[in-house]
């Protein structure tokens, strides 16, 4: 019997950053896709993934014709900007304790936006080693290998308010004839032809505590990045889809209607209700499933009154989410938190 592989995938989320970084530098995105046969509208999908070695022609492609000697120093410095500016996993770093708890969320939950390289943190002594694996079949060229570093240093950053420092930066090619970009960038010893691209600091600096961070919007966020990993081991199907959908709207505050969900997918209204049909299933029972869903862990915890919950999930008013709530699960909501457990001195 032979075994199926699992083949290495970009997140569009990282595509989307990739396309803007290279259009800020005066390059047509649609055209690279397009010179390497891939299609611009794939990218206007909101929920999917290009192949690993489509991603890794499309970088060698902008690389070759920028003209740029450090392509991937800046794209690295650009990227960190980037991605530091929105993305949800970026704001589950900030809101962790310290810089080595960020580390661990960072390296856990890295393959939603790419499972081609997965970064890797190892302790040596007084020393910490950032670093990546590349998946198999997948080879870290300079310009990609420098941009991980350079993304790094940046993210490291961010997060630390400038606080920590590169003790030595290791790259696996010969260094070029001018590293003045390097020394710019790293601030630190560069080592060149070493076994691997890292980037190495003090252990220390994995205490570095981070400012403002919130346990329980680290709490939240990791509830809905933790959705987002198990994309790879579901089947991709249109009711998945609108659920995920439904919950980051929910989530975020948004008003949810088919028309929005629709529009979120890039679909019409009635080709998005005719998919879910062929799926036996429908837009409303898919927006009270989600919406139960985010009820119970809500009231599980004890953290949010019922009447916050019923506004999050979308109701007027708290009796008609009671009456919802009961619909769903035959409990009342007060009733399904004293079976959890849950904090109930807020209420009488």
């Amino acid at each position: 019997m032979v075994r199926k592989t699992h083949k290495p995938t970009v997140s569009l989320d990282l595509v989307r950053m990739f396309a803007r970084c290279i259009s800020a530098k005066g390059l047509d995105f649609d055209e690279i896709s397009t010179s390497i046969g891939m299609a611009p509208s794939l990218f206007e999908k909101s929920d999917s993934r290009i192949s690993g070695r489509h991603f890794e022609a499309m970088w060698n492609e902008a690389a070759e014709r920028s003209g740029d000697p450090d392509f991937g120093l800046h794209l690295g410095e650009d990227l960190a900007e980037t991605y530091a500016g929105g993305h949800v996993l970026f704001f589950v770093m900030k809101n962790c304790p310290t810089v080595g708890e960020a580390m661990k969320k960072f390296f856990r939950y890295h393959c939603i936006l790419a499972d081609t390289a997965q970064p890797v943190l190892k302790l040596c002594g007084d020393f910490a080693h950032i670093s990546w694996n590349a998946a198999p079949g997948l080879q870290t060229s300079r310009h990609p290998s420098e941009a991980m570093l350079s993304m790094f240093t940046g993210i490291l950053r961010h997060i630390t308010e400038d606080r920590l420092s590169i003790v030595e930066v290791r790259f696996e090619h010969p260094g070029p004839d001018d590293t003045g970009e390097h020394e710019r960038i790293f601030n630190a010893p560069l080592c060149f032809k070493q076994g691997k691209g890292e980037l190495v600091f003090r252990k220390s600096a994995l205490d570095i505590a981070i400012f403002m961070a919130d346990p329980e919007l680290l709490h939240n966020l990791e509830a809905f990045v933790s959705r987002l990993l198990h994309r790879f081991q579901e089947p991709n199907t249109w009711s998945l889809k609108v659920s995920r959908l439904l919950g980051e709207m929910i989530l975020r505050g948004e008003t949810v209607g088919i028309h929005a969900v629709a529009d979120g997918l890039a679909l019409s209204v009635r080709t998005l209700q005719n998919r879910l049909r062929k799926e036996q299933s429908t837009y409303q029972m898919l927006l009270n499933r989600v919406r139960k869903q985010i009820a119970q862990e809500y009231l599980a915890r004890g953290e949010a009154t019922i009447c916050d919950i019923a506004f999050l999930l979308g109701f007027s008013e708290q009796s008609a989410f009671n009456h919802a709530f009961k619909r769903w699960t035959g409990s009342t909501p007060l009733e399904y938190m004293r079976e959890k457990g849950s904090n109930l001195d807020k209420y009488p």
